[in-house]
């Protein structure tokens, strides 16, 4: 995955970095009012004296309400630090949304408003007179899916993810929405595993990251959009085909996934169309080892081969009945 960095280095040698994967990215406190402000003054100040030192392969700028539209048209890609609600109450967010531009948003407390990956949402906490900027870990994300009773999928019924395993596994339940996942997490106890976009997670990630406070079994599988899984797919690959798509050109990194692989498929037996059934070769069980075993898609592998094995192999008829069971409940 492409990224920016960007360090903020103190004339004594403290830093902090913040890697940019997106349009924009995230920096919150744990609790409200967690020395988010402090830090942004820290840093205009320390710009300004030339005790604080940016080093990134970018321009950087801070933004307010009153700059924020000069920031904008700066012919150059820039990444850009400013207050999440100032940003939302910006007669500008058409603008913003659509800008080359990078942007580092700092906001005072969930629930988040912006469409943010999950690998660029960060928290902000003290060390003694610095600051520590580190990845959230709310949600229990995964490649290791052996043993999870349940699967819930972001799409409808019958699309993309829910489609796919569909053709597999007896127990997939389609939560139809990103926003409609946490329904169908609630009250829920034991393994569980969630196929979600994480490249555009962000204004769900509190209420997710409260669901997987209240079942630490939930898990979230390792990828960042079901089209990143398919474009890593061997079928896929096996076209040949290439792309100039750049994942900063897009406002979330699941929107670029969805581009490149309609990019990659047109005019083939693969062509993808998002919102349409899967085209036939990615149904087909014999092209199961074509889908499934890349290095995006080795979980899903791994854990459709395991649950295969238990519920059609093996001597232990009353184990298998019981596990079968136990993966249609749902």
């Amino acid at each position: 995955m492409e990224s920016f960095d960007i360090n903020f280095v103190r004339s004594d040698g403290k830093s902090v970095n913040v890697r940019l994967f997106s349009h924009y990215t995230c920096i919150c406190g744990k609790f409200s009012g967690e020395g988010k402000s402090e830090f942004v003054s820290l840093l205009e100040d320390g710009i300004s004296t030339g005790d604080i030192s940016v080093v990134s392969e970018l321009p950087f700028a801070i933004a307010t309400a009153g700059s924020l539209d000069v920031i904008l048209n700066t012919p150059d890609r820039s990444i850009i630090m400013v207050d999440e609600a100032e940003m939302l109450h910006s007669r500008f967010l058409s603008k913003i949304n659509q800008s080359k531009h990078l942007f580092i948003t700092v906001t005072r407390a969930f629930p988040l408003k912006l469409d943010y990956p999950l690998q660029g949402i960060y928290k902000l906490s003290r060390d003694n007179d610095w600051f520590v900027i580190e990845n959230v870990s709310g949600l229990n994300v995964s490649d290791n899916c052996i043993g999870c009773k349940m699967v819930i999928t972001e799409s409808h019924k019958g699309r993309s993810e829910h489609e796919l395993m569909s053709c597999y596994l007896n127990n997939v339940q389609a939560a139809g929405g990103r926003d409609r996942i946490e329904k169908l997490l609630r009250n829920t106890t034991g393994d569980i595993l969630v196929l979600a976009d994480l490249g555009n997670i962000g204004r769900a990630y509190a209420i997710l990251a409260k669901r997987c406070r209240d079942n630490p079994s939930i898990k979230f599988y390792n990828y960042q959009s079901f089209e990143e899984f398919l474009c890593a797919s061997q079928l896929v690959r096996n076209l040949q085909t290439t792309t100039l798509k750049y994942v900063f050109d897009y406002i979330t990194i699941e929107k670029y996934y969805k581009d490149v692989l309609t990019e990659l498929t047109i005019g083939s037996c693969l062509e993808y169309e998002h919102g349409k059934n899967l085209p036939k070769a990615f149904l087909d069980k014999s092209n199961f080892d074509l889908v499934f075993k890349s290095d995006t898609g080795r979980g899903l592998y791994d854990f459709i081969n395991s649950y295969n094995s238990l519920v059609h192999g093996g001597d232990d008829k009353k184990q298998k009945r019981k596990h079968t069971k136990e993966m249609s409940a749902f």
